[in-house]
């Protein structure tokens, strides 16, 4: 990726931009099915999960969580729910 911006006169900008690639297996930049990090973060500490329940953290978007008031939530990713992500 490059991308290259110049002021021309007072009020304008201009912009070019390249991307190119020749690999099959790129990097991806943005994910398809982020997890939500106001669950993710309404789940973080161990008072706000049941008992012997994981909290949420790092790489946990896809765990089944219990909430302290007994409900079950399938993973953090949304729209899509925990089984579709991309790898």
């Amino acid at each position: 990726m490059l991308s290259l911006q110049r002021q021309i006169g007072t009020n304008t900008l201009a912009t070019m931009s390249y991307i190119g690639n020749q690999a099959h297996h790129l990097l991806v930049l943005e994910a398809a099915n982020l997890g939500n990090p106001a669950l993710c973060l309404s789940l973080s500490q161990p008072n706000e999960v049941a008992p012997g329940s994981a909290t949420c953290g790092p790489f946990g978007e896809s765990t089944a969580y219990t909430s302290a008031s007994g409900q079950v939530i399938n993973g953090t990713r949304g729209p899509f729910g925990p089984n579709f992500w991309q790898y």
